[in-house]
């Protein structure tokens, strides 16, 4: 089904933009 692509898709595009923050935003919680 497509449908199972399209969600993993999602749920892989999701996981990178979660990772990008927590990596964006680690180096503020270390220093602060």
């Amino acid at each position: 089904m497509e449908i199972r692509l399209v969600i993993s898709d999602l749920l892989h595009s999701r996981y990178m933009e979660i990772r990008f923050v927590i990596f964006s935003l680690l180096p503020y919680y270390l220093g602060g």
